[in-house]
Order: structure tokens, then sequence, then C-alpha cells
């Protein structure tokens, strides 16, 4: 997991009263703040990280969420906050980034409102009913980017079909509140074969046959692994879609596979498709090392044959079957996101799930 905490020495500069900036790992800043800058401590907010924390491998390598656990680990309450994006990095717009800030502002307000008592939640392992202390969980959020703003589900599963659509008739509505009845999800299913949006890095590498759908009394159509009620349903004033809030657990079927690609010699970087703010930066070092390694090759034309042992690896992710997957588990975090809707997991700081009311 990624809760890796710098050594130091680091550096904190602080700008105005309160407002500080740490150099190292999140884990560490979020250390170094508890016990050294801001020792009373209510509540740490660890993000907003633009892209997904959602599913098993994503969250075990996640930083974001690393400085959540550090916080809970030292008695304090914490939340990891993430904006899963669907159109490549950098393609967002700053409407889509407000509208998730106020979805999250919202889903945080509730939480602090809501947090578990001593022992009200219970780690969710069969045979070990441990009842646990507050600070011994934290909860990580995941809110799509312009949720309530965009339709996330038709962003995800875009379509593009040559031949009409079979239709359904009836008197109630083809659609959820949060969900439009056009697209995949609803108005009736495609009869051709839909080819998913690969736009974004999280999509299958070798396409998508079918999204198998089941019709309803009301005519409508849902994906595999429906969800339960929502813990709650929110609407952005002035927004056309309502974003349901679930509580969920964390997918362990939904992954990645390769993370980078060989780079060729003088061959340029490609673009960063990057679920995670770390993209950018990773790019910028990307291109600062093919920099470095040109001018080495300048300065050391006579060292060729060693040159040719070195090899580099760019980030560069794939395979990453993700939001476009219909293998995903019923109530996790990851289906929920491919709805629309917003993932709220409760976790022990073991990374065990929990179970937890906050109703």
């Amino acid at each position: 997991m990624s809760k890796a905490i710098s050594k130091g020495p680091l550096t904190v500069t602080e700008y105005s009263p309160g407002d500080y900036h740490i150099s190292g790992s999140p884990a560490a800043c979020v250390n170094v703040a508890l016990h050294g800058l801001i020792p009373e401590c209510d509540l740490v907010v660890s993000g907003p990280n633009i892209g997904h924390n959602a599913g098993r491998g994503s969250v075990l390598s996640s930083g974001t969420v690393g400085a959540a656990v550090e916080a809970a680990i030292s008695g304090t309450k914490a939340i990891s906050l993430s904006f899963p994006f669907f159109n490549g990095y950098e393609r967002w717009t700053s409407r889509e980034i407000e509208a998730s800030l106020a979805v999250s502002s919202e889903i945080l307000l509730r939480l602090w409102q809501a947090w578990p008592r001593p022992h009200e939640a219970v780690l969710d392992i069969p045979g070990e009913p441990t009842r646990l202390r507050p600070t011994e969980i934290f909860f990580n959020v995941n809110v799509p980017l312009g949720a309530g703003l965009i339709d996330v589900t038709k962003t995800i599963f875009a379509t593009t079909t040559t031949t009409t659509t079979t239709t359904t008739t009836s008197s109630s509505s083809s659609s959820s509140p949060h969900q439009p009845s056009t697209g995949p999800h609803g108005g009736g299913a495609p009869s051709s074969t839909p080819q998913i949006n690969t736009a974004s890095w999280e999509t299958y590498d070798d396409g998508y046959k079918t999204i198998p759908t089941a019709g309803t009394k009301e005519g409508r159509t849902k994906t595999k692994g429906a969800l339960d009620e929502p813990w709650f349903t929110y609407r952005v004033p002035e927004h056309p879609y309502d974003v349901p809030v679930y509580v969920t657990k964390v997918d362990s079927t939904a992954g990645y596979t390769s993370l980078f690609a060989r780079l060729g010699r003088g061959a340029e970087s490609r673009r960063v498709e990057c679920g995670d703010q770390d993209g950018k930066q990773q790019q910028q070092q990307q291109q600062q090392q093919q920099q470095q390694q040109q001018t080495d090759d300048d300065d050391d034309d006579d060292d060729d044959d060693d040159d040719d042992k070195v090899m580099v690896y760019e980030w560069a992710p794939a395979g990453l079957r993700v939001f476009t997957s219909l293998e995903v588990q019923p109530g996790g975090d990851v289906r929920t996101i491919q709805s629309g809707g917003a993932s709220v997991t409760p976790l022990h700081v073991s990374f065990a799930p929990v179970n937890v009311d906050l109703r």
C-alpha cells in the first residue's frame, strides 16, 4: 500500500498562520501535522485527488488513502476524497470540479454528523465481531467528476450504433432520477454491438462485446450488479441530475494490469491518460528523464554500448478494467461510480471492511 513515509529531511513552509506546505509523501505530511504542527486536530481530509481510488488495486496503492490511514493510526478521524474522471487527464472543466466539490461538501458534513460512536462499527469478518473505536476506521469517498452535472453512466458507456434501438412503451418513467432515459441504460437496449468509449485510461484493452440488460416492469434496463437503496440523494441547485450516495465496500475484483511501457530510445513520451493526480507529475518526470538521457547521450557518444543496456519505462497504464467492466461486485465502489453515484466506503486501518449504520 502507498502509505510511504518520507524520512526526510522535510521542509515545512508556513505561508500564513495555519497554512503550511510540507515536502513529503501524503502520509508523512499528515504525521508531521498531527504530531508537530496541529496536534489538536478533529478531522483529516486527504484530497481531493483528481482521479479514482476505487477497487482493490487503486485503494491499496493510493497515497491519498494512505494519508487517511496515517491519520486514523494517529487516533484522528479521517476521510480520503477522490474525483474519478472518464474523459482523459486534464480534459475536465472547472464546472465539473465545482459540482464534485459541492456534492463532497454535503457528504463530508453528513459523515461528520453521523460518525460512528464507540462500538457502533463492527469488522465485517465472519467469526470476528470485533467492535471498533471511532478512530480505528476511516472513510474512502469517491465522487464522480461532474457528479450531478453530467450523465456519468452515459459518459462511461458511450455507444455508437448504426441501427435503430428497440424501445419499450410504458406509462412509467423510463429513467431513474439520476439517470436519463437515453443511452445504454435506459429507453431500450441498442440492437447492435456497442463500442466502449476509450477516451479514458480505465477501459478494456480488448474492447467489449455486449451490455447485458434485463427489462423491468417499467420498461427500464439496468446493468449487472444493481445497487441497493442509497444512504441519501443530493442535488446541487440548478444541476440536472440527482447524485445518490451509497455506503459501499471495496471491489476486490477490479484492478489493473500493466502500468508501464518500455520507452524506445529517442521516442517521445505518450500523453498520460491517468486516473491519479500524480499522472501529470509522472509525465513531467519522464520528460526530464528523457532530456537528461539525451544530454548524457550527447556527452558520452563513446559509451553507446553501455547506453544500449539501459531500458526506460514510462507511465502508460493499460488493461485497466475498472469503470467499463460489468464484472464488478454488487454493492462495491466501482459499481456505484458506474451508476453515477458517489461511493462512501468505511474501512478499518487494516483495510478490513467495516459494517456501520450511518442513518
